[in-house]
Order: C-alpha cells, then structure tokens, then sequence
C-alpha cells in the first residue's frame, strides 16, 4: 500500500488497520531494531483471556541499550503522558509480566477485535498521543494491557522528528488537552488547569535550570518561543472543541468503566508533577 500524503503515525497505521483481517495487528516504529524474537514473544502472551486487548514490549535505547526507554505508559492529571521507568538503568526492575496501564505505540500489539469495537487511532492526531488516545479508550471500554518483557526493543527516541523540536512540542501539548477533554471525568477537566500550572512552573525551573525536556528545549529555542508554541496548541485544541464533544458523547455507549473505576485505575498508574516536568 502507497499512501499519497504523509498521514503521519496516526494515519499510517490506520491505512494498514483497516485493510488487515489479522487476529492482532502489531505496530513498530521505523526508528527501532526488534529483538528476533520481539514479535513471537508477543503473541505467545497473547493468550492471557478475551479482555486483554493490548501488549506492550520492554523498549530500551538503541544509544544505550542499557537504558529503559519506556516499559509502558503513565498518566499526569492533565492528559500528558510518559514512559514507564524511562532513563532508568535496566537492572531487571521490569522483567516480569504483568497488567499495565496500556502500551507505547513505538512497539506493541492490539486485538483486531478491540480495534473493530472502539476504533483504531484519531487521524486528528496526526503523531504523539495517538497511542495514548488509543490506550485510554481501550482501557474505559473495558479491556486491559499486558506488559511483555521478553518482547524487547531498541528505539532511537524521536528521531522521525526531534525530541525537543517545536513541531513535537506543539503536537504532544493539543493532543494532551485532547485526550483530556475526550476521555476525563469533567470535574478533572475543570481542574486541569491547577495540575497544568503545577506541570509548567516546574518546566519553567527546568528550563532555566537545564533539566528536563523544557531545559533541553531551551538549548535550541527561546522561551518566548516555548510560550507562543504554547498558546498555540491551546488555541488549536479549543479549535476542535465542538469536534471533541461530539466525540465524547458519542462514546458513552462503549464505556464500562465508571468514574471510580477510572480514579483507581489513573493513581495505579499516575505520575508525580516532578517526573513529568523534570525528567527528560
């Protein structure tokens, strides 16, 4: 298959999707070298009862291969999202199976069923959160992740565009707010703003500081641009309000998880403001 435009990670794999009449359909990044036995060790997990719908791999730096880059996603209360045990030296921390909150798209597999029942990704998206969007529908309709540490992976961490690149800041910032709005309880969405606050005063002193992602953004870009980037993946997102909305309603139906079961499922696997601000 040729697509005609770049559709971006969303797209893209939404073309292969749809056109698959696998059982599961496994996704990998272009930027990543996959153990030989990455793809087997996924489906022999994949017999772990009807509701997993996901599984993720142990995804290492291919700079250094003993470095975790994630094991897994968390969630911040404003939407954002990051690795599991990203930076962390691999000492075997992350070598047992078990249930996560749901997989990195750099490297995972999903049940076509799953897919067929919600959706496959928001092409909106075009890249970044995408796996997130994905992810957290999933898990609201009722399916759970399996974490698959013999699936391993080496992935040169945002090298289709730039870690610290204006395009991926703008596009991680409205798909967080998207995601927010899509998926959130409505008093966290009216709360947002405290934890957003909290995530951006922390960037500020990482910028200044040299820490974090905003420190390494700085390098290249000033803060006044980091701000105007801001203000426009705001803008952006609010664009697609009525969008969203109508989105959200729409997918009330396939919910199965109630708002306490959403509660206790976001602190199982929260993030604390330092680690989503302060860690690159």
């Amino acid at each position: 298959m040729v697509l005609q435009e770049n559709r971006g990670f969303a797209g893209g794999n939404n073309a292969g999707i749809q056109v698959s009449s696998a059982q599961y359909v496994a996704l990998l990044n272009n930027d990543t070298k996959a153990d030989p036995h990455w793809l087997s060790a996924l489906v022999d997990a994949a017999d772990h009862g009807p509701r997993v719908g996901m599984w993720a791999s142990k995804i290492l730096s291919y700079q250094s291969p003993k470095v975790i880059d994630n094991t897994g996603l968390l969630l911040y209360w404003d939407g954002l999202a990051r690795g599991r045990g990203r930076l962390e030296v691999d000492r075997g921390q992350f070598d047992h199976q078990q249930d996560i909150l749901f997989p990195s798209g750099c490297a995972a597999l999903y049940r076509k069923v799953m897919l067929d029942e919600i959706g496959s990704f928001d092409d909106e998206f075009f890249a970044y959160a995408d796996d997130v969007d994905l992810g957290l529908r999933g898990r609201l309709a009722g399916w759970d992740c399996v974490y698959v540490p013999d699936a391993v992976v080496y992935h040169k961490y945002s090298s289709s565009t730039s870690a610290y690149s204006p395009m991926k800041a703008f596009l991680v910032e409205r798909n967080r707010i998207w995601v927010l709005l899509k998926y959130y309880p409505v008093e966290l969405v009216l709360l947002s703003p405290y934890f957003t606050f909290k995530r951006l005063v922390l960037s500020l002193y990482g910028a200044l500081t040299g820490r974090g992602a905003s420190g390494k953004f700085t390098t290249q870009n000033s803060l006044a641009r980091a701000g105007l980037i801001l203000l426009k993946a705001w803008c952006a997102a609010a664009h697609a309000l009525p969008r969203i909305i109508r989105w959200r309603r729409g997918f009330t139906t396939k919910k199965r998880l109630g708002r306490q079961a959403f509660y206790q499922l976001h602190r199982r696997f929260s993030l604390s403001t330092a680690e989503i601000a302060l860690k690159d």
